[in-house]
């Protein structure tokens, strides 16, 4: 390379109609060469900085459908733990109110019981006026 950066070239001209040579200086070979393989590198760096985007707007949409899989997931949970909330209260409203029934057939046992010897009582009582009378 630095015997080729050193050298004056000679360059035939393809688009001229008559053949003719055409000398080109060094430093604008140099500056030639410098140019394209930093065109080379550039050109290697936009595509390497294409595939770097490619692959974070991946890693971007992957993350993405987790946070929406997680959202699904917490809002599931939640409808979870509202129907659990909502037979909770159901449920302890049927205790409450089996609770009540059972004062009542307790209530109703005490007066049937009552009534019991109510009627024995004034049934010995109605068999006596009757013998006695």
């Amino acid at each position: 390379m630095i015997v080729l950066s050193l050298t004056t070239y000679c360059a035939i001209s393809q688009t001229a109609l008559v053949d003719s040579v055409t000398c080109i200086p060094n430093s604008i070979l140099r500056n030639a060469i410098k140019q394209i393989e930093t065109g080379k590198v550039v050109k290697e760096e936009l595509l390497l900085t294409k595939k770097s985007v490619s692959l974070l707007q991946n890693s971007l949409t992957i993350k993405d459908s987790v946070i929406a899989s997680y959202q699904r997931s917490e809002a599931d949970y939640k409808n979870i733990y509202t129907n659990a909330k909502i037979q909770m209260i159901d449920l302890n409203s049927l205790i409450a109110n089996e609770r009540a029934i059972g004062k009542i057939y307790m209530l109703d046992a005490r007066k049937q019981k009552k009534l019991k010897w109510v009627y024995a009582i004034s049934g010995i009582a109605v068999g006596y006026f009757i013998v006695h009378k």
